[in-house]
């Protein structure tokens, strides 16, 4: 084993890796960074004394996905129907900073706000914004989202809740959004009132535009195919449950680190598989593309996995090693991924979740010896 490198399970908080290359009109946001607090008030006021006043407003969003018979209307988010099935939700098309946004046609005491997703919503920021549309907080959702999450506000004056996915291509669906008012009058003397009070951080100053100046390069899909629009709602029994909190072993590098010049990548010319290799037209996503010491982005060059659900890579190294550290050259948008490794038997060895935009290049501290797999898997979606 290498000195001073072991497996010991640790609740530690999330890494604050923020994505490396961020529009000027974007927020930077690692899963750290939870704007205001939002935390709910102590007791939190009974539903009965609240009401949804978002019901039946005028929602709008980012290029709305329009799909043969299909109509992703932002209003489907605000009509009452909690139902997340295809055709009862709001869905944007694949966008950069995809967003949706509620007018409420007058100013409210916003107490909180419940989320109806229709499959897969997380790392989410919620801005809220006066009649005259100046902000007067944030929020930032650094997770997978459960459907019907409250999110408490406690905020006055609010007039527009806008959602936005920042930072990155994505669908943007919701089965139903809720924004409550709740009335002071009725609530217990120990309930605190809605108020300003409970300040949020106004970084944002102004709307984001629909697009960054020079947008990254997509992933390999076909521009016609609303290639991650609806997704499967049920989540198959053997994804584990993971939110950005939860970051497995540590995987800490030592001090000092080793220095690179006396460390050999071992998975080079080695074996590679993956979940559904994606071969469209004269493209092949060959998983060994990987591994081949070809550091290149480009399309041609990258392994890539068809659409689908816990999509995962896999190396078998062949033999055993005493893996000191992996390194990640990504295309693009690789995101939340969870990396395990495994013995020549396929005992597991331990696991670590990277619960943010992983910028090209990323180092991974390791530290464990007799492994001769390595996986990588994006679960849950």
């Amino acid at each position: 084993a290498l000195p001073g490198m072991s497996i010991v399970p640790s609740e530690i908080p999330s890494m604050s890796i923020a994505p490396t290359e961020t529009p000027s009109n974007s927020p930077t946001v690692a899963c750290t960074d939870i704007g205001a607090p939002f935390e709910p008030p102590t007791p939190a006021l009974p539903s009965a004394i609240c009401e949804n006043v978002a019901l039946g407003k005028t929602a709008t969003s980012h290029h709305v996905l329009n799909w043969n018979s299909y109509s992703g209307d932002p209003n489907k988010a605000i009509d009452g129907n909690l139902s997340s099935a295809n055709g009862d939700v709001s869905i944007t098309d694949y966008r950069w900073n995809a967003w949706w946004q509620v007018n409420l046609e007058s100013t409210y005491d916003v107490y909180k706000v419940v989320i109806y997703t229709h499959n897969q919503l997380r790392d989410l920021t919620i801005e809220v914004y006066d009649a005259a549309y100046n902000p007067l907080g944030n929020k930032f959702i650094c997770y997978l989202i459960p459907s019907g999450k409250e999110v408490y506000i406690g905020v006055s004056g609010v007039q527009y809740i806008k959602l936005t996915m920042y930072g990155r291509y994505s669908n943007f669906a919701l089965a139903e959004f809720q924004v409550y008012e709740c009335a002071p009058s009725s609530a217990p003397s120990s309930a605190p009132s809605v108020s300003p009070s409970l300040s949020m951080s106004p970084s944002l100053s102004s709307k984001p535009s629909e697009a960054p100046s020079a947008l990254p390069s997509m992933s390999i899909v076909p521009s016609e195919i609303p290639s991650m629009s609806i997704a499967p709602t049920e989540t198959p029994s053997n994804s584990p449950t993971v939110a950005c909190t939860d970051i497995g072993a540590p995987f800490e590098p030592p001090t000092p680190a080793l220095p690179s010049a006396i460390c050999e990548n071992v998975a080079l010319g080695k074996t590679a598989t993956s979940h559904h290799v994606l071969n469209w037209n004269s493209y092949s996503g060959d998983p060994n593309k990987a591994i081949d010491g070809n550091l290149s982005s480009a399309n041609g060059d990258v392994s890539i996995t068809d659409y689908r659900w816990n999509a995962w890579w896999q190396v078998n190294l062949e033999s055993t090693y005493d893996v000191y550290k992996v390194v990640i050259y990504t295309h693009n948008q690789l995101r939340d991924l969870t990396i395990e490794v495994y013995d020549a038997a396929y005992n597991p060895l331990g696991n670590k979740f990277i619960c943010y935009l992983i910028p090209s290049g990323k180092e991974v501290y390791i530290g464990v010896s007799g492994v001769q797999y390595i996986k990588l898997t994006m679960y849950g979606r």
